[in-house]
């Protein structure tokens, strides 16, 4: 199990195989995750490794995430690998809260207007 970095939850307006589909769809991530600029890897599979491009307040930096639980339809959690920045604990706690509203925001937006 991992270490909690941040914990938020919305109500949408969606069926739950519409957010499942987005949420699995690594194309869509930087429209979801603000400050991502590009994703590759896989993202919806156990074990999946990913590898995001993001910048934060003009800052950019290369961030390998993996996969470590995986619920289809019901959860997923990813564990920070490596990053390009070196971000500390606190840093990465404090950048991930601020960004939760805002994902939840752009998923809303997805999922119910498509």
């Amino acid at each position: 199990m991992s270490t909690l970095q941040a914990r938020s939850e919305a109500v949408l307006n969606a069926s739950v195989s519409r957010v499942w589909a987005i949420v699995t769809d690594i194309t869509l991530l930087p429209r979801i995750n603000p400050g991502v600029i590009k994703a590759s890897g896989a993202i919806n599979e156990p074990n999946a490794a990913r590898t995001c491009e993001v910048e934060n307040k003009g800052r950019k930096a290369i961030i390998t995430e993996k996969l470590v639980e995986f619920v289809p339809g019901k959860r997923m959690v990813w564990r920070v690998e490596s990053d390009t920045v070196m971000l500390n604990r606190l840093i990465m706690k404090r950048m991930f809260a601020s960004a939760q509203g805002k994902i939840l925001q752009n998923l809303r937006t997805l999922a119910q207007n498509q």
